[in-house]
């Protein structure tokens, strides 16, 4: 990884084990990017990647967009692309069930770690 990713990935580390969630912007003022940079969605996509690799639950789960509380579709698609999350229904209640569920999996997987 390289020093913008392991900042990021050791923040959401902590957001974890916190069992707490975090703003796209706050991510992206650690690394100083400007608000909604696709540099930061990459980092993002690369560390579920590797967490997909290790046999974890995707971290990025944990940023939100600060007016919905939710993460963007972006996380939503990787998690397919990763073979995670079927989407194919399209149902915004489907979305929501698989993002609380792996939140809560990132809780527990963190919270001793």
């Amino acid at each position: 990884m390289d020093a913008s990713t392991q900042t990021i990935y050791e923040a959401l580390k902590g957001v974890a084990r916190a069992r707490q969630t975090c703003f796209y912007g706050d991510l992206s003022e650690l690394i100083e990017l400007p608000a909604q940079s696709r540099k930061l969605y990459r980092i993002l996509d690369a560390i579920n990647a590797h967490e997909h690799g290790e046999e974890r639950p995707l971290l990025s789960a944990l940023v939100v967009r600060r007016g919905f509380r939710i993460p963007g579709d972006g996380f939503f698609v990787n998690a397919r692309d990763l073979g995670e999350y079927d989407d194919s229904s399209g149902d915004a209640t489907a979305h929501a069930a698989f993002w609380v569920n792996e939140v809560h999996r990132i809780w527990e997987y963190w919270q001793d770690r």
